[in-house]
């Protein structure tokens, strides 16, 4: 491994849950997906008692069979991997870099504009439905209602004239974040009623 291959490096003598939740919010990522792989028991402990939402497996004692473990234990396995899953370290390292910006920034209202965000609005379709069922069933943080409807019920709503069925897709001067929020609404008696509406954490801030 060399440093490029790292997507974000820290090396302090703070307490490691300290560390991991700091890396946690520079990347806008949830501490439930994070792994931490530490030999010391002591160290996993700590890092369980304060992060109790932190991925930490027990490691044995012997170090040859450390990797044959972690692969066996299925932490590591994607089921389905789809090209925002292959984009997924490029955009951490983007986010890296957005908050590099963040604190060079005079003020963060100035920071947001030096962005030059473009949102793009689309309809739901089979071309982008599959990143459209993650987002709605992974999405915690910003849920409004805290569904998660399946993939066939986003296509029943978005096949109705009365639905509406809308995803975002996100750019900056950093990069393509794609598809970041999802909204799924009906209209009735002239009103519109939304039944879902997430927002990406890796855009939250």
């Amino acid at each position: 491994l060399e440093l490029s291959d790292i997507v974000y490096f820290h090396a302090s003598w703070s307490r490691k849950h300290e560390a991991i939740r700091k890396i946690a919010d520079d990347l806008n990522l949830g501490i439930e997906n994070i792994c931490f792989l530490d030999d010391s028991l002591h160290e996993r402990h700590e890092a369980r008692s304060f992060l109790p939402n932190l991925i930490v497996p027990d490691l044995c004692d012997d170090p040859e069979a450390r990797v044959p473990e972690l692969l066996r234990s299925g932490l590591f396995s994607v089921p389905i991997l789809r090209e925002e899953d292959q984009r997924r370290t490029q955009m951490y390292r983007e986010e890296v870099e957005r908050q590099q910006a963040v604190a060079e920034a005079v003020d963060y209202e100035t920071y947001l504009k030096s962005l030059r965000m473009e949102l793009k609005v689309d309809l739901i379709s089979q071309k982008n439905l599959p990143r459209v069922t993650s987002l709605v069933q992974k999405t915690n943080q910003f849920n409004v209602t805290n569904k998660r409807s399946s993939a066939k019920k986003i296509t029943t709503l978005s096949d109705d004239p009365d639905g509406y069925a809308f995803c975002g897709t996100l750019k900056d001067r950093f990069g393509d974040a794609g598809i970041i929020c999802v909204l799924l609404a009906r209209l009735s008696n002239s009103k519109v009623y939304i039944e879902e509406w997430v927002l990406s954490c890796r855009v939250f801030g």
